[in-house]
């Protein structure tokens, strides 16, 4: 896994996990002018919170995605929240589309799973 330094005060994005591992694959893909990535494999191991440094001011747009995975989340605290908040662009609303989304085939999944 690959980082790029980001200045101390740059608001971080947290990703978290409920048990500590994952059971599928988690992508996070960040547009930007710099361009970043990451991926985290099947079978990957993880502490139960991790953090991603990402400046905000250079953010375009991002996208999450998971598969067959227990609980993960993406949170960006409120410092950053607020330079989205006037305004919700169709990417925006595409995005949030996409979540409902993929909340409803997790929750298909587990109930799939539990039969």
């Amino acid at each position: 896994m690959q980082a790029t330094e980001t200045p101390a005060d740059a608001p971080s994005a947290e990703a978290f996990t409920e048990r500590g591992d994952l059971l599928g694959s988690f992508d996070i893909d960040v547009l930007s002018d710099i361009g970043a990535h990451l991926r985290l494999r099947s079978g990957a191991r993880l502490p139960d919170e991790f953090v991603l440094k990402i400046d905000v001011n250079r953010i375009f747009a991002a996208r999450v995605r998971w598969r067959l995975t227990r609980s993960i989340g993406v949170y960006f605290p409120d410092r950053c929240a607020k330079k989205f908040k006037p305004e919700i662009d169709h990417r925006t609303l595409a995005l949030l589309r996409e979540i409902e989304s993929l909340k409803r085939d997790l929750a298909l999944h587990r109930a799939i799973s539990s039969v």
